[in-house]
């Protein structure tokens, strides 16, 4: 329902026409993978242990900050069947003729730079980020979320994964039935020609 509200606006009659026929595809990407593998251990996403949380902030948690092996597991099985499911939305609606594509394996832009580690493309727990009276509820927000440098890499991925993949911008839109109104404005607009039997009176 939501891309075909979306290609209905960017691919509307009008728009259409006015690109000359020509279609604006609609690229949907996976949620990208924040993890590193879990064969790696558990992962620490702030760089700072529990306990200095806890005295820097009065945090009630005793518990490792971060995530162990099992629950990055959990996290990745989460996120494959997330976009499989994405997957499959997309693939109904191209079904029905809207010209969407699902960037495949663009999710794993940010290996080697995980929420696990120190150069991440993501946005990291850290003492800023923790506190409680932020004055920027989106920073808090921001949590888990690519960064500057992560919103580069993911797009570079999408510029890759465009290259390879036959994205058709050219296919011409299908025609959409023709209203009652419509139909009687055209045989209104035809000029009116003699019948046979007219000419021959």
């Amino acid at each position: 329902d939501t891309y075909e509200k979306v290609s209905g606006v960017v691919n509307s009659k009008a728009a259409v026409a006015e690109r000359g026929g020509r279609l604006i595809p609609l690229i949907v990407s996976p949620y990208p993978d924040p993890f590193w593998d879990s064969s790696r251990g558990a992962c620490n996403t702030s760089g700072i242990s529990a306990k200095t949380l806890v005295a820097l902030f009065s945090l009630s948690w005793t518990g490792d900050v971060g995530f162990s092996r099992d629950e990055i597991e959990a996290g990745k099985q989460i996120l494959t069947a997330l976009n499989g499911r994405i997957e499959a939305s997309v693939r109904e609606a191209r079904d029905q003729g809207i010209p969407v594509y699902f960037a495949a394996g663009t999710q794993g832009f940010a290996t080697a730079h995980s929420i696990c580690e120190e150069d991440s493309y993501f946005v990291r727990l850290t003492p800023a980020t923790a506190i409680s009276s932020n004055p920027i509820p989106a920073r808090k927000q921001e949590l888990f979320h690519p960064n500057a440098a992560g919103h580069e890499a993911w797009a570079n991925a999408l510029i890759t994964w465009s290259q390879g993949e036959a994205v058709d911008a050219t296919l011409q839109k299908q025609a959409e039935p023709e209203s009652v109104w419509d139909r009687v404005r055209t045989l209104a607009s035809r000029p009116v020609v003699p019948s046979s039997l007219d000419l021959q009176l």
